[in-house]
């Protein structure tokens, strides 16, 4: 379960609870899945942005490979790929030493700020639609 599982949307005396079930909603009254991908791609910009100041340099190269991703169901980020298998262990850290955990803190800094902008969002989307 994902962090917008727990996110609770109200329009139009409609209430939806999780974002998979909004998602599916929006589908439902006519939101297409591309507007919904740019909007979580447009919140996720910011979290990039900040982790990408928070993340630790060495060469410049996991700055670089911190990317806001497309996605219909969540605000994702991505973090290295095939060029970056280090990313992971930068982030989360060995057994025995603490790491800085600088994604999670961006995410945790700009959640209240990516859910009011997904709320409004949405209500952008079906204010489109007519409701």
């Amino acid at each position: 379960m994902g962090v917008l599982d727990d996110f609770d949307f109200t329009a139009g005396g409609v209430k939806t609870a999780g974002i998979r079930a909004l998602s599916r909603d929006a589908a439902r009254v006519g939101v297409d899945a591309k507007d919904l991908t740019q909007l979580n791609k447009r919140l996720a910009a910011p979290i990039a942005s900040r982790a990408q100041q928070l993340a630790p340099v060495k060469s410049g190269k996991l700055r670089r490979g911190i990317k806001p991703s497309r996605s219909k169901l969540a605000v994702r980020v991505t973090v290295g790929g095939n060029r970056l298998p280090y990313a992971g262990v930068r982030h989360y850290g060995l057994p025995g030493h603490e790491m800085p955990l600088w994604l999670s803190r961006a995410e945790t800094q700009l959640r209240e700020k990516t859910f009011a902008g997904y709320a409004k969002g949405i209500e952008e989307l079906l204010a489109r639609r007519g409701f």
